[in-house]
């Protein structure tokens, strides 16, 4: 396995350091800036924001994360939700907040009427719900019908992915069982885990299968570190992730060991699992894969697609000079408006789109 040995928590000088780094980072992405903005053509509104978000990325260290960067998220999204009405989701097993509640959800005690939009986020494995993923989700989710509740699932951070796998195998098991139709969304590590659900219902016969899957730039490979370093590749990275920060999320959702071989086709999604599986799968399962043009993991993602192979029931988004999860971030109205298309249309001929 290609990981350099590297620790979970860092010492206190480079947490100290990179809280400092942290303060500074709209100067330092500001130099970055002008370093890359002639090598691109990303718009410099998007190529500053992505900037940002890297250097905040590189420098926050799991400390941070949980200590810092983590605490300050919660508080922003429980604001939002507050002020859009949204309310908590807190069951024995998972938590998260309902974006958006159904019509029915109450009054309707079975659930023949009751649809589901069920949102995974990214952050690695060890960063949590993002604000403006929530605010993108509930945009999304009001565009769909109001017999349609919506749930931002929050999950474990720094957990071990087979536990972690558990986890949310459990949450959607529970879910599913009470809703006629459930759509998934999931971003980035989300991205990753919504496709395990994909290949579980498969492997275990599940009746309840999701309806349709957004997968918005999935980490497809989670061992592979040789095709997300576009500094190497490319001789400049303009993402808002590299190389050096996805081996600290590999080393936290590995938890340091070994995979298990049964689960490596749970961590790599682009080759280990037969084409012939996934053709299966497309066939209960529309998906939608949404990644951008100048994302880290372009070449895992168009790996992936390659390796399926054409199917009507896969629609394929290339974000035109886009950045990692860009959909999401900017709260792209018209993107979302096409995942709104894509979960309410009946399956059709694919299509691969190129987004402007």
């Amino acid at each position: 396995m290609d990981l350099e040995s590297k620790g979970s928590f860092l010492p206190v000088f480079a947490t100290l350091r990179g809280i400092l780094a942290l303060m500074f980072s709209l100067f330092i992405a500001g130099w970055k800036y002008l370093q890359n903005h002639n090598k691109t053509q990303m718009e410099s509104k998007k190529l500053f924001i992505s900037l940002c978000c890297q250097t905040m990325s590189e420098n926050a260290n799991l400390t941070i994360f949980k200590y810092v960067v983590n605490p300050v998220l919660r508080v922003v999204c429980l604001g939002l939700a507050k002020r859009h009405g949204m309310t908590k989701y807190d069951s024995d097993e998972g938590k998260g907040y309902w974006v958006r509640q159904a019509q029915n959800q109450d009054s309707q005690p079975d659930k023949q009427t009751r649809k589901l939009l069920l949102y995974v986020h990214g952050g690695g494995f060890v960063c949590d719900l993002l604000p403006t993923s929530l605010a993108s989700i509930r945009i999304l989710s009001n565009e769909l019908d109001q017999n349609t509740a919506a749930l931002a699932l929050n999950y474990p951070l720094f957990s071990k992915c087979t536990d972690l796998n558990e986890y949310i195998w459990k949450e959607y098991c529970k879910l599913a069982s009470q809703y006629s139709e459930v759509n998934l969304v999931g971003d980035s590590c989300g991205g990753h885990l919504i496709l395990n659900i994909m290949l579980r219902c498969h492997r275990e016969n599940y009746a309840n299968r999701p309806s349709t899957a957004i997968a918005i730039s999935p980490w497809c490979n989670i061992l592979d570190t040789n095709t997300i370093d576009l500094d190497a590749i490319q001789g400049f990275n303009v993402d808002l992730l590299n190389r050096e920060t996805l081996v600290t999320y590999q080393h936290s959702y590995l938890n340091e060991e070994e995979p298990p071989l049964t689960q490596d086709s749970w961590l790599i999604n682009t080759n280990n699992t037969a084409a012939e599986t996934w053709q299966d799968i497309l066939q209960r399962t529309r998906l939608l894969v949404n990644y951008g043009e100048c994302e880290v993991f372009k070449i895992q993602v168009e790996q992936f697609l390659a390796h399926i192979g054409s199917n009507p029931n896969l629609v394929v988004q290339r974000q035109k000079n886009g950045f990692h999860t860009e959909p999401l971030i900017m709260s792209d109205k018209k993107v979302l408006k096409s995942w709104r298309d894509f979960i309410l249309a009946a399956p059709s001929e694919e299509k691969v789109n190129q987004v402007p």
